[in-house]
């Protein structure tokens, strides 16, 4: 836009003003802020309590994954397969809260994963073997924070997980692996 220094200034001016003010309302409505007049609603302190747990997540499906392999040695005439199945119902939920109060101990819980069944086969020049097993497959977190508004305050966390790493196309083992820490500032 420009502005035409011969009377349409005017014009000019309060297009921009009005340009100014759409963006501070914009801005004000979208940064969801909470009004002072709303402030009597807001809590300004929590009582002590024994423990508070929420849930922070829940859900509930099907898992299922399948993996189909062939190989073909040419010099050998030889074809090797291999199929991987595993089909379970999934689980994923999370929890947090506090114990005493927010600002003493607070503490949050992830779990996610599937138990269910699990089929591996293999077949070459007429061998073939088959393993059926019931598995879990998924991992397992949870963090505990003290003092977490203060200024010496410390955090310890905790992680399991349970899965399959392929290493090539003949072997493919189960991987557990825990995960743990702490930390503390002053």
């Amino acid at each position: 836009m420009k502005c035409d220094p011969h009377g349409a200034g005017r014009d000019c001016h309060r297009i921009w003003r009005e340009l100014i003010g759409a963006i501070l309302v914009v801005a004000v409505v979208t940064t969801g802020l909470r009004a002072f007049g709303q402030a009597r609603y807001m809590q300004r302190y929590e009582e002590p309590q024994w423990m508070t747990m929420h849930v922070t997540g829940l859900s509930a499906g099907i898992y299922a994954e399948g993996e189909f392999d062939q190989n073909n040695f040419k010099n050998a005439d030889t074809s090797v397969t291999h199929e991987h199945v595993f089909v379970g119902p999934a689980f994923s939920g999370g929890l947090g809260g506090s114990i005493y109060h927010p600002n003493l101990l607070t503490y949050y819980l992830d779990v996610d994963g599937a138990v269910g069944w699990s089929r591996d086969s293999f077949s070459s020049a007429g061998t073939s073997s088959t393993r059926d097993e019931w598995e879990y497959l998924g991992r397992i977190g949870a963090t505990v924070d003290l003092l977490q508004n203060k200024p010496f305050h410390a955090s310890a966390f905790a992680d399991y997980d349970h899965t399959f790493r392929d290493n090539d196309f003949f072997n493919r083992v189960t991987v557990e692996s825990w995960c743990s820490g702490a930390c503390s500032s002053l």
